[in-house]
């Protein structure tokens, strides 16, 4: 089920942010989120407070999450692009 993310759900949205670092570095697999940069659970906070996250839940357990908005995280200027 998707549903807008409540306060109640960060520590579990941060979770699945940890799940997905450490399954970058498990598998040499990397996106444009970097651990301690973007995205953090301040990050998921500011989403909740703004209306703009939602959670995917399966069997009552948060397993993802979007923000959706027109918000480009600043933080993304601050990450070395590779380039090929």
């Amino acid at each position: 089920m998707i549903r807008k993310a409540i306060l109640k759900d960060v520590n579990s949205i941060e979770d699945t942010y940890n799940e997905h670092f450490q399954y970058e570095l498990n598998h040499t697999a990397f996106t444009v989120f970097k651990k301690g940069v973007y995205p953090t659970k301040d990050d998921a906070e500011r989403a909740i407070y703004a209306g703009a996250l939602f959670v995917y839940e399966e069997n009552g357990t948060i397993v993802g999450s979007i923000i959706i908005d027109k918000v480009q995280p600043i933080e993304y200027a601050t990450i070395p692009w590779k380039e090929k």
